[in-house]
């Protein structure tokens, strides 16, 4: 472990990688009706975040991300498999645009 040149104490990094997590804002291009109460408006937006580097083009496309995505939703009360809608993760209905890692780029 590297040592903390001020304390002496060893310190351990949360991310090793700046480049092992991608974040998205995912925003809402249309209303979107999941189940009775259960709406997406046009103009929701998400930050979602996923396990491996990726581009905005292809985060719908890769299987792991796309199944991370679901269950975030899903604990925001957003159960797209339940309902059966997991069509509506795309760039149809979904605008995305890439977010700088906060956390991981200021430790």
């Amino acid at each position: 472990m590297p040592k903390d040149n001020n304390t002496g104490w060893h310190v351990m990094r949360l991310f090793k990688n700046n480049n092992n997590m991608s974040v998205f804002l995912i925003t809402a291009k249309h209303d979107m009706h999941i189940a009775q109460g259960n709406d997406i408006r046009k103009g929701d937006s998400f930050e979602v975040y996923v396990g491996k580097p990726l581009n905005k083009m292809n985060v719908f496309n890769n299987p792991e991300s796309r199944a991370s995505i679901m269950r975030q939703l899903s604990n925001r009360d957003i159960d797209l498999v339940a309902n059966r809608k997991e069509y509506f993760l795309n760039n149809g209905h979904f605008q995305v645009e890439e977010r700088k890692n906060v956390i991981a780029n200021h430790i």
